[in-house]
Order: structure tokens, then C-alpha cells, then sequence
């Protein structure tokens, strides 16, 4: 198998690191995501660096797990190994269990090992915990309800396995509609990643006076997401805008993707 060692990859996972409880504050994780852009029947590694930020001895373990974005925006976890774009299975953490003194840090070595044929991007979490926090949880028949006790007090790492080769680009903006208001203060838009890379990129959005034909350009923002995410979008209206027609212009204009999809709506202001 060859392997590739990795140093120095892009952090393009925004906004899915996830910091559970007030006992994030007690030990830190850098970096916060990783990210490895291994060919089929490669493999690597890469380090995170856990401090204990008391000043007590304490133990921490390291596991992993699944999770899928909802179109709302929120994260949805599940065991190891039981989503469609897990890749879980082929990391190695080593090591799992580790004692550090007070303000002492630890890299540890999380390596992944990618199938062959196996050319797809998947992802996966890793979940960093005190011991402590985790053996003084309650046992409880609701499973549901443990699942989300032993979330507290947890540092939640993404992992991105995607092949540098796969350029699987694919996004787009779409179903703009109106706000269901007579007065009319915001509209929605659906942004859709059908493609199999992780996306991100600039959402720029134009209204246009259709009688005077004035454009206002608002300020743009940074959206990503994974392949198969689906997002709703609100898009609050400027205050400042005069009776009339408009026609509202929503462009995301993606990294790599060489033309920007976006999509118009009419609206009427009274």
C-alpha cells in the first residue's frame, strides 16, 4: 500500500467544528479539523494536539464517530461506521487513552488507511472527552437521552477524507421564493451541493429596481458545504428600499467551480 505522509493540508471544513459543554473550556484541540486528500489504497496521518488547561491531572479518551448536516444547518450524529459517507472505519487514533498534568499537551497520531476503489470523499468525527466526565454519567435505559449527556463536555474534530484526483465540483442556487408576508422584509433560497467535493465560496446577491433599473449589491458571505447538503437560507431584505418591482440576483460563486450557478427571483414591495 503506499502511504503519503501529510503536513500541511487547507482547513476548509468551516463551520462544522463543534464544541460541546463547559467542559471544552477545561482542555483545548487544535487543529480543529482535518482534512486528507488521499488517492484509493493510500495512506497517512496527521496529528492533533490535546492540552489539559486545569491544574489537575486528568485522562482523556478519543473516539470517533459519524455525523450529517440537516437542511437547517444542524449537525446529526451517529455511531461509528453507520452512515452512507462514513469514513470512520479507516482511521487510527493513537493513542485512544492518555493521562496529562496540569497545562501538559499530547499529539496524537490519527492515521487513515483509504480502500482501494474507494474514490469517493467521506467524512467523519473525532470526539475528545475527559474520563472522568465519561464515568460519572448516569447509566439510563433512554438511549437517546445517554447520547446526548455523554455529547456534553466534549470537543468535536470533522475529518475529510476527498482525493485530490476527484473534482467532482457541483453547486448551485435554487427555489427562491418570497417570504409568505403581504409586506415583504425577507426570501429564501435553497443552496444544493450535488457533486462529491466539499464546496465553499462567496454567496453575492444584486437587487435591482426594474422601473429606475438602481442596483444595490449587498454584502456577500462564505458558505460550504458537503457533498449531498442540501441548506435553506433566510435572506433578510435592506430596510431602506423605496415601493416598487424588484428582481433579487443570488449567485453562489464557488471555489474550482468554473461557472457560478445562481438563480432570480421577482418581488413586489408595497
Amino acid at each position: 500500500m503506499k502511504s503519503l505522509w501529510i503536513s500541511r493540508i487547507p482547513m476548509l471544513l468551516l463551520a462544522v467544528l463543534s464544541v460541546q459543554g463547559s467542559q471544552a473550556q477545561s482542555f483545548s484541540v487544535k487543529p480543529t479539523s482535518l482534512q486528507y486528500p488521499l488517492e484509493p489504497g493510500q495512506s497517512g496521518y496527521r496529528h492533533i494536539t490535546v492540552t489539559n488547561m486545569t491544574d489537575e491531572p486528568k485522562t482523556y479518551i478519543v473516539s470517533k464517530g459519524d455525523f450529517m448536516p440537516d437542511s437547517l444547518g444542524n449537525t446529526l450524529r451517529y455511531p461509528s461506521g453507520t452512515t452512507p459517507r462514513s469514513c470512520s472505519e479507516w482511521l487510527q487514533i493513537s493513542p485512544t487513552t492518555f493521562e496529562l498534568a496540569p497545562n501538559e499537551s499530547k499529539k496524537i497520531r490519527i492515521a487513515i488507511e483509504v480502500p482501494a476503489g474507494e474514490e469517493a470523499t467521506k467524512w467523519a468525527e473525532l470526539y475528545i472527552r475527559a474520563e472522568e466526565e465519561l464515568l460519572s454519567l448516569p447509566a439510563l435505559a433512554d438511549k437517546s437521552l445517554q447520547s446526548q449527556l455523554q455529547a456534553q463536555g466534549r470537543i468535536a474534530i470533522p475529518v475529510l477524507q476527498s482525493p485530490a484526483s476527484n473534482v467532482a465540483f457541483e453547486a448551485k442556487v435554487t427555489n427562491m421564493r418570497a417570504a409568505n408576508y403581504s409586506d415583504v422584509k425577507m426570501y429564501y433560497a435553497d443552496l444544493i451541493n450535488s457533486g462529491d467535493k466539499l464546496v465553499t465560496g462567496q454567496i453575492l446577491r444584486t437587487i435591482t429596481h426594474l422601473d429606475s433599473g438602481q442596483k444595490k449589491q449587498l454584502p456577500p458571505f462564505k458558505v460550504g458545504l458537503l457533498p449531498d447538503e442540501r441548506k435553506t437560507i433566510e435572506f433578510p431584505l435592506p430596510d431602506d428600499l423605496a415601493e416598487g418591482s424588484y428582481q433579487i440576483t443570488t449567485i453562489w460563486q464557488v471555489d474550482y467551480q468554473k461557472r457560478p450557478k445562481g438563480a432570480r427571483l421577482q418581488i413586489e414591495l408595497q
